[in-house]
């Protein structure tokens, strides 16, 4: 282990100082912060199944630890100390991306209505039977979970579409966009129980709320809400053209 990995708390990944390292809690040498080891025996008070050490699963000996280090007013005031840092570093970041998001295009978005967003980890399935519209059968490795790591599925219109009765939309983020690719390829136009699927890239829109210069508060707001790449911009009738144009330059 390198000495820039010694000089780390294994848990919060904070560089320990010499207060941290003179801290010595267990006997299998585990070493751990002030202020994680403050809140690991925090737990423990609400739990009461004693505070235990990450690495060998020992009880701490609380009495030993503050007699041999440092006082347990000095310890209360550093993990204080701490936990502030932590607090403002936080607020720092939710500050940022608020003014992240009040950065709307110098240029002004013609027609916001009309433009989508290409999501490309994100792949629209059309004429999914209700028979297979389950996400456990969707995730299985001998159905979508065979062109990668799946990290959500959505499930919507089951029976609404008149065109295709008894089948619905099915929206499938992957990990990767490679993994959303090979689905796309395989999916689009095959016949699944007598009936034709057709994949595409999802597409999202632009927030309304973004657009008039505010910050969306909205905590799952599933718009977008920075400028777009040119390349993912399209409208709403060109998505499938997108996708045609994308997977013609993946052949080269």
């Amino acid at each position: 282990m390198s000495t820039q990995a010694k000089d780390k708390c294994p848990l919060c990944m904070e560089t320990m100082d010499l207060t941290d390292k003179q801290l010595k809690p267990c006997k299998c040498g585990y070493e751990i912060c002030l202020w994680c080891w403050h809140h690991i025996m925090e737990m423990d008070q609400k739990d009461e199944c004693g505070g235990r050490c990450p690495g060998c699963r020992s009880i701490y000996n609380k009495d030993r630890i503050l007699g041999t280090s440092i006082s347990n007013q000095i310890l209360k005031e550093l993990c204080a100390d701490k936990s502030n840092l932590q607090h403002e570093q936080m607020k720092l970041q939710k500050q940022k991306s608020a003014t992240n998001q009040l950065r709307v295009a110098e240029e002004p978005i013609d027609h916001p209505d009309n433009v989508r967003v290409i999501q490309r980890k994100l792949v629209y399935i059309i004429g999914m039977p209700s028979e297979f519209a389950s996400e456990k059968i969707l995730r299985q490795k001998n159905f979508l979970g065979q062109y990668g790591k799946i990290e959500n599925i959505i499930i919507d219109n089951i029976g609404a579409n008149q065109q295709i009765p008894d089948s619905g939309r099915v929206y499938v983020t992957y990990s990767r966009e490679e993994e959303a690719v090979l689905c796309i390829e395989a999916v689009n136009g095959f016949i699944l129980d007598g009936r034709p699927l057709k994949a595409t890239f999802g597409v999202t829109r632009y927030c309304h709320i973004w657009l008039s210069n505010k910050v969306c508060q909205k905590p799952n707001c599933s718009y977008v809400h920075q400028k777009a790449l040119p390349e993912d911009v399209c409208t709403k009738d060109d998505v499938g053209v997108f996708c045609a144009r994308y997977k013609l330059l993946l052949a080269f």
